[in-house]
């Protein structure tokens, strides 16, 4: 949504929030936190609905590993993901720490042995990324559009399955 439709929502809110309101002064105070709070659910949802779906995960730590071939599936609408760790499909809940904080509450993992040392160099690292908790952002980095990763140990760069 542009800046401009935002502002002008807010403006709307703000006036049918006063002229529904009968104690208008007693609660005028109140309205600033009121649209910091909207303003807060609509960046959420926004967020969810950016980082939502397949991402292919590219370099961990600064090394390429799209060999291992790592898939991570986000519904954060759901708070819950799933994907292929490059040795087991996996899948868990995750918990919304703060506004920008997510961890995995639980995550669950088939049980098959990884076959390269890569594969499990890869797995080993995005378990404990999710685990520990993480932040995730759009960016742009190593000449291609995506998202960041980061949890304290670690920095996953991911590319959208089926973007360019």
């Amino acid at each position: 949504m542009p800046k401009r439709s935002l502002l002008v929502t807010l403006a709307l809110t703000a006036f049918v929030w006063s002229e529904s309101n009968e104690s208008y002064l007693e609660n005028i105070t109140s309205f600033p936190s009121q649209i910091l709070q909207t303003v807060k659910k609509l960046n959420r949802t926004l967020l969810e609905n950016k980082f939502n779906g397949n991402w292919h995960v590219r370099v961990i730590d600064g090394k390429d590993v799209r060999e291992a071939r790592a898939i991570l599936d986000l519904d954060l609408d759901e708070m819950k993901f799933s994907g292929f760790d490059a040795c087991n499909r996996m899948e868990g809940r995750l918990i919304r720490q703060s506004e920008e904080d997510i961890y995995a509450e639980e995550l669950n993992t088939t049980r098959m042995a990884c076959r390269e040392p890569i594969h499990m160099w890869v797995r080993e690292r995005l378990h404990k990324a999710i685990k520990e908790g993480f932040t995730i952002k759009e960016e742009e980095k190593y000449g291609i559009k995506g998202a960041t990763l980061k949890s304290r140990t670690h920095e996953l760069f991911l590319k959208k399955m089926g973007e360019e």
